[in-house]
Formats: structure tokens, sequence, C-alpha cells
């Protein structure tokens, strides 16, 4: 009887989802649902011919500018398939250069395929393999790429990110840029693995591939070491937000017993308890605890600003 079957399924059940070298805090499998769920579809620009980047462009502005005009002037002018239309060479490098992570009977596709399934079968557990997302379990790289969405939405829930404060002080990330840069990047880096080839052969033909490969895996891993920077500044923003949503809570709530209980009703509640001698520091304190409160989040957003500011920092701001 043939057990292949059953030990490779033993095999999967027991597989150890990839880790990366710094913890942000999240587990794989909430990679897994992040990077399926917010996935866009990417084309990398960097791998398509100057024409063809042109024309995308071309196209882009044309499509613009049609959904300008109004829906009877688009009735009147239908599109010119002729001339908005890519040729199938083109749609082919295209199809290659958009930002997919593959399901895995996609991956026997790519050069190094039988690595990638090894690897997909290797790190994704069972259960996880049929995700959209399921190369966050499997690789460094879209694992990276869901641990940057998950990031992304910590920062979108923050009060003070919302804040009309961050628009004053131009201090609001660009997380939409920030975000496609991170998946763009991350998937020229997969892609190095997917496509590099080894060979088991010798000769001096075997080591100009050695030497080629060496030098592109160099390059990959030099670009992976600067984009774990750039969503380890991300988190490090995200963090630095917290304290100025405690901040905001906090006058949010002294305003609000302001509100609900005025000075002079407090004045009153004083005189009841002690008579005439009016305890006034008090009131005062409570005024005295907003002004700090303010000061604090001015604190914070000149710390916020600086750390924008720092040439070493990555991430753009809206």
């Amino acid at each position: 009887m043939d057990l292949g079957w059953f030990l490779d399924a033993v095999g999967q059940l027991r597989a150890k989802p990839v880790a990366l070298d710094v913890d942000f805090g999240f587990s794989a499998k909430q990679a897994v649902a992040a990077l399926g769920t917010y996935s866009e579809q990417l084309i990398d620009d960097t791998a398509l011919p100057r024409a063809l980047v042109a024309k995308r462009a071309a196209l882009a502005l044309e499509s613009a500018r049609r959904n300008e005009r109004s829906a009877l002037w688009r009735a009147l002018h239908p599109v010119d398939i002729v001339q908005t239309s890519y040729t199938p060479a083109e749609l082919s490098v295209l199809h290659a250069a958009t930002v997919r992570w593959p399901a895995p009977d996609a991956l026997a596709a790519y050069p190094n395929g039988r690595t990638l399934v090894a690897e997909f079968r290797a790190h994704c557990p069972l259960m996880l393999q049929d995700q959209p997302g399921a190369a966050a379990a499997a690789w460094r790289e879209p694992l990276l790429v869901g641990i940057a969405y998950l990031i992304g939405d910590d920062i979108r829930s923050s009060r003070s990110w919302r804040s009309p404060l961050f628009d004053e002080q131009r201090i609001r990330v660009d997380l939409d840029a920030t975000l496609r840069d991170v998946a763009l990047r991350a998937h020229r880096i997969w892609r190095v693995h997917a496509n590099t080839v080894s060979t088991g052969g010798s000769g001096a033909a075997a080591d100009r591939v050695h030497s080629r490969n060496d030098e592109v895996r160099q390059a990959a891993e030099m670009a992976w070491q600067t984009l774990l920077g750039l969503v380890r500044q991300l988190a490090d923003y995200r963090e630095r937000l917290r304290p100025l949503d405690d901040d905001l809570d906090a006058i949010d709530a002294l305003q609000h017993n302001v509100r609900a209980l005025p000075d002079d009703a407090v004045l009153q509640l004083y005189a009841d308890a002690i008579g005439n001698e009016f305890r006034r520091d008090e009131l005062a304190r409570a005024a005295a605890d907003l002004e700090a409160l303010h000061a604090d989040i001015d604190a914070q957003i000149g710390f916020l600003r600086r750390f924008l500011r720092d040439p070493a920092v990555g991430l753009p701001v809206s």
C-alpha cells in the first residue's frame, strides 16, 4: 500500500508557518487573513518596458478624463477599443508584472516551482492552504505585507490619526501609498526567489550561473532589510499615536464633565458641604488638567513631526 499521500498529509498538518526576525505582535493566521482581504491588484511598473508604462499612463489619463464627463457624453462617445486595448504580448507582460501571491496549484509554473511547492507544504498549515492569503504562512515577503496591512488597520482606527490636528500639522502618514509601496517591493523580492533556479553542474558556465544568482540574491537581501526597516518605522509610528489617543480621550472626558457639571454647580456643592468656604482651587484644577493635556498633545505632535522629518524615515506624508 502506498502511504505517501498519508505521510504528506501528516507533514502538512505539522507545517510551521514562516516567521520574521522581528516580532510585530501578529500571528501568521492574522497575516494570512489580512493578505487575502486587503490585497489589491497592483502592477509593478519597474518590471515593464518604458513604452508599456507610457501606454498605461496615457490610458489611465484618458479614463480619468472620461469619468469626469457626463453620462450622456460618455454614451455619445464610445471608447475606441483599438486605441484602449492591449496586445496579447502586452497583456502577457502585464500579467507577469502583476503583484499576485499565487495559489498552491500555480506554484509549479514558476522557474523555481519545485522549491516553492516544497516550501509551501513545509510552512503552510493544511487549514490555511485554501485561504486567499495563504502565501503569508509560507514566505517572509507576503507575511510582511500582511503584517503591514494589519498595522495600517491599527493606524486607521487611531483617533489622533483621523483628527484635524494631523491635517494642520502635516503629520498624517499616507497609508495607501505606503502599503502599496510595501506590497510592490515585497513582491519584487519574492519574484527573485520564485524565478531564480540553481544549477548542480560544474565548470565555467555553472560558475557564471552561481555568480549571477549570488549577486541577485544579495541585492534582494539588501532590499529586504530596507523593506523590513520601513515596516518597523510604520509600527513605530503606530506606537507614537497611542499617547495622543489617550490625551484626546482624556480631554473629551474632562470637557464632558465640565459641561455636565459647570463651575457654578460645583461651587454650590462645596457651599452645601462646608458653608461659605468655597474651594476655588479644586475648580482651577480641572482647568489646569486640561491645559496640561493640551501641552502634552503639543509635545507629542512635535515629537511625531521630528520623527517624520528624520532623513532615515521613509514614510510619506499625505
